[in-house]
């Protein structure tokens, strides 16, 4: 009998005191969908954590308090379609997390709104350019 977390497809964790992302969710090998939303304390996402996540097709982590998104969050997640970073305290993006060699080939539509970058790499044009009918989103 698979266990229980096996099975997940689809988490959503929202307003909680949670300053990181729990490891465990990293083993979630069938999640096609994990949402963060409203989580103030989470600062930072993990290194080596949604690259092992192959069926992902959505990722939120919106209102949260997140800085900064390194490079190689999504590497190789060749299923992930949308990724939504609204409403956090974003300053700088890693220069390679959307470029062509993160390997994303279904992701169309990244939303960056409403929060604190003062400037962004080429990667949106080089991005709107190789994939078509892609959306970024990166309005105040």
């Amino acid at each position: 009998m698979h266990s229980v977390a096996w099975n997940f497809t689809r988490l959503t964790i929202s307003f909680t005191p949670l300053t990181a992302v729990p490891e465990s969710i990293c083993h979630l090998k069938r999640l096609t969908e994990f949402i963060l939303f409203i989580n103030r304390f989470i600062t930072s996402l993990p290194d080596n954590c949604f690259t092992r996540l192959h069926q992902l097709q959505y990722f939120a982590a919106g209102g949260c308090g997140l800085t900064s998104l390194q490079n190689g969050l999504f590497d190789n997640l060749t299923k992930l379609e949308v990724v939504n970073f609204n409403g956090n305290n974003i300053l700088s993006i890693g220069a390679h997390l959307f470029d062509v060699t993160a390997n994303l080939p279904k992701l169309r539509v990244i939303y960056l709104a409403y929060n604190n970058m003062t400037q962004v790499d080429a990667w949106p044009v080089q991005r709107a350019q190789l994939i078509r009918d892609s959306r970024i989103d990166l309005s105040e």
